[in-house]
């Protein structure tokens, strides 16, 4: 009976100390800072995103919408201006409609099964990191470029063989229209 007791009372104990250091502002034990929490840097999408929609409502504030009588007595012609609801290029350029350079991105078209060259390369100089960047499409633009630089050379047998060492490195690489 008397272990039980001590059971319970050192239960007691416990839970009453977490109990406490909780209430204390977390941080270390018994230590009484409170937690350090930093707020994660926003995303450039998520940043033009709001950046935008306060423009076009800020935009839209002094306006006022026709209502449904003046929409009826102008025969289906009233509209609400907005003004100009375009994007501004940084707030295009944040939601990824430009690529890093402020190329357009190629697209790729519903049911396409093989990556094209202007996709491929695209992926390639993405940022280290990126979303569909991988070593094999960033090895696949180099060799392809590699062998964009032949383009505009001398047909002379030196350049076959470099253009079928390239062609066979590109097949390698399992990307492109080399496959």
């Amino acid at each position: 009976m008397a272990t039980i007791a001590a059971v319970v009372s050192a239960v007691a104990v416990v839970g009453t100390s977490a109990y406490s250091a909780s209430q204390a502002g977390g941080g270390a034990a018994g230590t009484g800072r409170a937690p350090n929490f930093k707020t994660p840097p926003e995303p450039t999408y998520e940043r033009a995103l709001r950046h935008y929609t306060a423009r076009l409502l800020a935009q839209g504030a002094a306006s006022v919408p026709p209502s449904f009588l003046d929409y009826v007595a102008s025969g289906d012609t009233a509209t609400f201006n907005l003004g100009d609801t375009r994007m501004t290029t940084p707030e295009a350029r944040g939601l990824g409609e430009f690529g890093p350079k402020g190329e357009p991105i190629p697209r790729a078209d519903p049911g396409q099964k093989q990556l094209t060259l202007d996709q491929m390369l695209y992926l390639a100089h993405a940022p280290k990191g990126g979303f569909g960047t991988t070593p094999g499409i960033i090895q696949a633009g180099k060799e392809y470029e590699r062998l964009q630089t032949l383009e505009g050379k001398e047909q002379t047998a030196q350049r076959q063989k470099r253009e079928a060492r390239l062609t066979k490195k590109l097949k390698k690489t399992g990307f492109g229209p080399y496959v």
